[in-house]
């Protein structure tokens, strides 16, 4: 039953996990498209014998002055049918802001200014030479797929076994193999001040073991242990975009293709007074996918910048190639060894993981699928140069 629902979370999360990436390749070009906005800028000439000047662009608000026809005005701001003015008072140093209605003046000229940009450089402000360097590290959280499931089900016959040869023990649930410890780097090469691309590379190693004490004749303390590992180096190209919010605060989004290059092991130990037995699995692949993300960047000085950011990946592995071996010290000395593909193997009261070799897998083993998607959550520094 576990299983089973462990399998229809995931199929969930995958389904879920496609839909954020999704959704964060169109924040990218939204954002992308939304920043390109520009700010109207109006030449205006009074049509009108009497011009009235409110302050609020409302007829009802107080009229505060009023222009004869021919005045020249300026604009950079429009309000439904009002175009906000500064009005000159002669007096030195006093000006009166209002609104003049669209219906007492016509439109000489209009002309696009492009918006602000604060991350645009001032005068005297740090440009560089175009670079950052940004250097991270968090939690990288997967699916685990079959080979979640099929550790699982290992422990859990291993501990059946134990029980139906009489040992004492207290049953424990395995482990979910579903997180790692991440780190990684990128560089980033700026086209503009807000459009970037980088390459990058990123380095995942996790690692669960499940255990079950057991006691043999009453005083011998053993262990069951099942312990799944993988090692996941991602190298990564992306295109960046960053959207300013406040003089140091902004908001970046990345996304692009990466390579990803899985180690898995395997490793079952299982040790009584008369017999040690050990079992490893260890396999390799590669394949290509996907990853996107967003996140805050926390400028503390014009070169450097705290950034917290959540990438979703896509990849899944569906031929790791490797070996088992099998190691038994009694009743004889025994060691075995197989290389061919692991094998997701069905058909026992629980779900197992073996290396076959090929050609040799029966109706009910398929090969075993790692499912690398999912998402990290990273903190880390960036550097201009």
């Amino acid at each position: 039953m576990r299983h089973e629902q462990s399998q229809g979370i995931f199929k969930k999360n995958k389904n879920s996990l496609k839909l954020i990436l999704a959704a964060i390749c169109l924040a990218l070009l939204s954002t992308a498209a939304w920043t390109q906005e520009t700010t109207p800028e109006y030449k205006l000439r009074v049509a009108v014998k009497s011009a009235a000047v409110h302050r609020e662009p409302d007829t009802k608000s107080p009229v505060i002055a009023s222009l004869l026809q021919g005045t020249l005005l300026d604009s950079s701001h429009s309000e439904g049918v009002w175009f906000r003015i500064v009005v000159p008072t002669g007096q030195e140093g006093i000006i009166l802001v209002g609104y003049v209605s669209r219906l007492e003046v016509e439109i000489l000229e209009e002309k696009a200014q492009k918006a602000a940009d604060s991350r645009e450089a001032s005068p005297g402000e740090y440009r560089g030479i175009g670079l950052s360097v940004k250097l991270s590290g968090g939690l990288g959280f997967f699916a685990g797929g079959d080979v979640d499931n099929g550790a699982s089900g290992m422990f859990k016959q291993g501990v059946d076994d134990l029980e139906a040869m009489g040992y004492t023990l207290a049953r424990k649930n395995p482990r979910g193999f579903h997180s790692g410890l991440e780190a990684g780097a990128d560089i980033i090469y700026r086209l503009s001040p807000k459009l970037g691309i980088g390459v990058g590379g990123s380095y995942i190693a996790a690692k669960a073991e499940s255990s079950q004490p057991f006691v043999e004749y009453g005083f011998y303390d053993q262990t069951w242990r099942i312990i799944p590992e993988v090692k996941v180096l991602v190298l990564r190209l992306e295109l960046t975009y960053d959207l300013p919010l406040l003089a140091w605060l902004g908001i970046h989004a990345q996304a692009g293709p990466a390579f990803f290059l899985v180690n898995y092991d395997l490793n079952r130990v299982s040790s009584t007074v008369t017999i040690r037995e050990t079992y490893s699995q260890t396999a390799k692949a590669n394949r290509l996918g996907f990853h996107g993300g967003l996140g805050l960047t926390f400028r503390i000085n014009p070169q450097t910048a705290f950034i917290l950011e959540a990438r979703g990946r896509y990849a899944r592995f569906s031929d790791l190639r490797g070996s088992e071996t099998l190691a038994r010290s009694q009743p004889f000395l025994e060691f075995k060894e197989t290389s061919g593909s692991v094998y997701y193997v069905e058909g026992g009261r629980y779900p197992t993981l073996a290396v076959l070799a090929d050609g040799t897998a029966s109706s009910n083993a398929r090969k075993a699928v790692f499912d690398f998607s999912g998402l990290s959550l990273r903190g880390g520094v960036m550097v201009r140069f």
